[in-house]
């Protein structure tokens, strides 16, 4: 690479991540499209994960190493895209990877855009969820029809699998660019401030983005259920502010009732005496945010959707509702225990 800025920075926080960053890196440095540079921001690791992301500085200067005290994934972000100088950012997470033509083709549409999203793979233990995009272009009106069509997708939730422009755009983005003080939500919050911003937004079908959930830390969070309803609170403000939501008001209310019911579950779940409380505060989101839906044909939306329904006409119910739902799976796992105990004592 030669000594003038780069086209492409691509920014990457680790921390412990000594079992994927070799192949999160290799599949940066073996890109059919070469202009850019690797940013590697190591958050305090503990293992050999600096070790490792030195090693490869040393054999490739396009690859910068820079280590900081554990601060957050936010703050790694921050100090990476500080240090960056690309014409175009793109964030790619330490346990995640690219195939070999990811920025290639996200440059080669890249012109009269703001922002490029890709195609996304989920990688689980036992099975794949493959999101697909097309080729298609939004100006700065059609902001709600992007919404519409990728609003329950990581294409409006997260930073990773994108081109960002920087001038214009990430340049005049309040510092820092991710909120460091949220425990939840942060990535998303970036991505809707960002869009407010009414970007021309371009979808590349031919790249594609591996989110490896197999040695997903972010898991950990989802225990904190006071976290997830302020950020429901946060995200439903931040959506209505960003354009008139009417045209996909029922995608809207979808995808609300989806986290309604995920966040019911985090909260049956977690023990304390707070759970009542908990439940009447995402009553009265439930009750000021979502209007109505006619999802129920979606069998995907029928379980998420009662649960939004009994949270929001009774909490009360709801907290006795789930705690039975978890008795009954505590008896179930006692009685697969006693099958498995009865098949091992009496072999055959």
């Amino acid at each position: 690479m030669s000594n003038s800025t780069p086209s492409v920075s691509i920014i990457v926080p680790a921390y412990n991540s000594e079992k994927c960053i070799v192949s999160c890196i290799n599949s940066v440095l073996v890109q059919s499209y070469n202009d850019f540079e690797l940013i590697v921001v190591n958050d305090g690791s503990l293992d050999r994960t600096p070790e490792i992301i030195r090693r490869f500085s040393e054999y490739d200067q396009r690859v910068k190493f820079i280590s900081i005290p554990n601060s957050g994934v936010s703050v790694a972000r921050q100090v990476g895209f500080e240090a960056s100088c690309g014409d175009w950012v793109t964030f790619l997470d330490s346990d995640d990877f690219i195939d070999t033509d990811f920025i290639k083709n996200m440059i080669s549409v890249s012109d009269e855009s703001d922002l490029v999203v890709s195609s996304y793979t989920e990688i689980f233990d036992s099975r794949k969820i493959v999101y697909d995009v097309d080729s298609n272009y939004y100006s700065v009106l059609n902001l709600p029809l992007f919404l519409g069509n990728h609003l329950s997708s990581c294409l409006v939730r997260a930073p990773w699998g994108k081109l960002f422009k920087r001038n214009g755009f990430l340049s005049e983005m309040k510092s820092p660019l991710f909120i460091q003080n949220m425990s939840i939500g942060e990535d998303t919050v970036f991505m809707l401030n960002f869009l407010s911003m009414k970007p021309r937004i371009r979808e590349c079908g031919s790249s594609r983005y591996y989110w490896d959930r197999r040695n997903d830390s972010s898991l950990t969070k989802s225990s904190v259920p006071d976290a997830w309803i302020d950020f429901l609170v946060i995200y439903y403000d931040m959506l209505h502010n960003l354009c008139d939501l009417e045209p996909i008001r029922e995608k809207v209310d979808y995808d609300l009732i989806m986290k309604v019911g995920a966040t019911v579950d985090r909260i049956a779940s977690v023990g304390g005496d707070t759970k009542f409380n908990q439940l009447k505060r995402l009553s009265v989101f439930a009750k000021n945010s979502i209007s109505h839906s006619s999802y129920w044909s979606d069998r995907r939306f029928w379980v998420p959707g009662v649960k939004y329904l009994i949270v929001r006409y009774s909490p009360s119910f709801s907290l006795m509702y789930h705690t039975l739902v978890l008795l009954n799976d505590s008896i179930l796992r006692l009685r697969n225990i006693k099958k498995r105990f009865r098949s091992d004592s009496n072999p055959r």
